[in-house]
C-alpha cells in the first residue's frame, strides 16, 4: 500500500513537472511590415492588397479579426498561413 502511494505521488509529480515545462514553452506568431501584392493582369499592373501590417498572436488567447467586407481579413489570414 505504501509503495502504491509513493508511485502515485511520483506520477503526479511527473505530470505536474511536465505541465510546468510545457507552459514555459511559448510560440507566438509575429509579423512585421507584411505586404501582399498581386498581379492584376496588365503589363504594368501590380496591386497592393495589404501594406505594412504588423502584429502578433499569442497562444491560449482568443483573437478577433474584424472589419468590413473587402478590407483584407481573408487575405491576411491566407498570407499568415503561407498560402
Amino acid at each position: 500500500m505504501e509503495e502504491e502511494k509513493m508511485s502515485a505521488t511520483k506520477m503526479e509529480l511527473q505530470r505536474k513537472e511536465g505541465i510546468a515545462v510545457e507552459n514555459k514553452r511559448r510560440v507566438c506568431l509575429v509579423w512585421e511590415d507584411l505586404t501582399v501584392v498581386t498581379s492584376n493582369g496588365r503589363k504594368s499592373g501590380e496591386k497592393e492588397l495589404l501594406k505594412g501590417l504588423t502584429g502578433y498572436a499569442e497562444p491560449n488567447r482568443i483573437m478577433a479579426l474584424i472589419g468590413p467586407s473587402g478590407s483584407g481579413k481573408s487575405t491576411l489570414l491566407a498570407a499568415l498561413a503561407g498560402a
